[in-house]
């Protein structure tokens, strides 16, 4: 596929001075024109190169960071899917739906008011994988946080209610 940028190049000259003396230089100047990427060349094609090399440098870094983005949020929700599947707590365990209000999308909040006696556990963590890339570093790390201390106490819970049955129907 062929693309075509547009530049401008004008002609300049300056004046520079050195040890007291002054020089008029001679050169080019060249500008996208989103006016993004100037650059400067002793003839008219070096100063496009050069505004053409800044603005596809620009192009490659911003391929790089959304490839980047993009992994992170696949390694994440990988890590949340994987998370989910070796929990071992009863998928009944239900949590209070203000824990999680700050994540969610609005739909979501209202969607989850509807349940009378809080959200169940296995809902959030099966949202927090689509929420993933809607969220920054920091957001995510405490969705992280306060889902592990959720997942710790369902599992205690779990454990406990365990016991009892053994426990409690062994003697």
């Amino acid at each position: 596929m062929a693309s075509r940028i547009a530049i401008d190049v004008w002609e300049a000259r300056f004046v520079k001075s050195h040890k007291g003396r002054l020089t008029e230089k001679h050169a080019y100047l060249a500008r996208t024109l989103d006016r993004g990427y100037v650059a400067f060349g002793e003839c008219a094609a070096t100063a496009e190169l050069r505004a053409l090399r800044e603005l596809r440098s620009a192009i490659s870094k911003q391929a790089r960071l959304a490839r980047a983005r993009a992994k992170r949020a696949e390694d994440y929700q990988e890590f949340l899917r994987s998370r989910c599947a070796r929990g071992r707590y009863d998928s009944a365990h239900r949590v209070d739906l203000a824990s999680y209000e700050r994540w969610l999308p609005k739909h979501l909040r209202e969607a989850f008011r509807h349940y009378e006696e809080g959200v169940p556990l296995r809902v959030i963590e099966n949202e927090a994988v689509d929420l993933v890339p809607s969220l920054d570093d920091r957001h995510l790390a405490d969705l992280i946080y306060q889902l592990d201390r959720d997942v710790a106490r369902a599992e205690e819970e779990t454990d406990r209610q365990a016991l009892d049955r053994w426990f409690g129907g062994g003697g």
